[in-house]
């Protein structure tokens, strides 16, 4: 049901094979590998015991009550006098639409270099940079394209998206798809067009992220 987490060695890991093998294993992303709480740095042990040596777990943004490396980065990195750019992002997320103003837009003023997946990207791509004497293992968990669907103005397409593809349905639907549709009954055919043109564009920055990792 997309729900459960696993108990670290109710399952073989690939990751420690490769751990125990020489290799340098390494993540950065989402993992959903543990239910905790708080900064996600205090839950580095639950992602070593499945083998994994080097970490920067990141959040869902819907889970904008997790600080994680990102959180500190925004932090970090706002000017003086400014408001604290993870408050501004906690803003954006918890008053997210399908038809609100992209992130980078007032209030918010967050560029695309703020974004949770340009982060991820960047971190990747330093590990990647990294000189070492062993083999890397690398996984990159983007936490996009996945709600909100934020991307910022350089990436909101400027026409309709190509309609969905549709076709008889079988077998069973997931219990999450059940509950997003219970969501989605209130939105209108404006929430809707809108929501298809921000994912659109979050998936184009995601791709974007991508390129630079590879």
């Amino acid at each position: 049901d997309n729900q459960r987490v696993p108990r670290p060695g109710s399952l073989p890991s690939h990751v420690a094979e490769l751990r125990d093998a020489g290799y340098h294993t390494a993540v950065v992303g989402k993992t959903h590998l543990h239910a905790g709480v708080g900064h996600l740095d205090l839950h580095q042990a639950a992602l070593e015991a499945w083998g994994y040596q080097e970490i920067v777990e990141l959040p869902d943004a819907q889970m904008h009550q997790l600080r994680s490396a990102h959180s500190d980065w925004l932090t970090a990195t706002t000017p003086p006098g400014d408001v604290d750019k993870h408050v501004r992002w906690l803003d954006f997320v918890a008053h997210h639409r399908p038809t609100s103003k992209p992130p980078d837009a007032a209030p918010w003023h967050l560029a695309t270099e703020d974004q949770l997946d340009s982060y991820c990207a960047r971190r990747a791509v330093e590990i990647l940079r990294a000189p070492r004497d062993r083999p890397l293992y690398l996984q990159v968990c983007f936490p996009g394209p996945h709600p909100p669907f934020d991307p910022t103005t350089e990436f909101v397409p400027g026409r309709d998206p190509p309609p969905p593809i549709r076709g008889p349905r079988r077998g069973p639907v997931s219990p999450i798809e059940l509950r997003y549709r219970r969501a989605q009954r209130t939105w209108t055919a404006e929430d809707i067009a809108a929501s298809r043109r921000a994912y659109s564009g979050k998936v184009a920055l995601v791709d974007h992220c991508l390129g630079r990792v590879l």
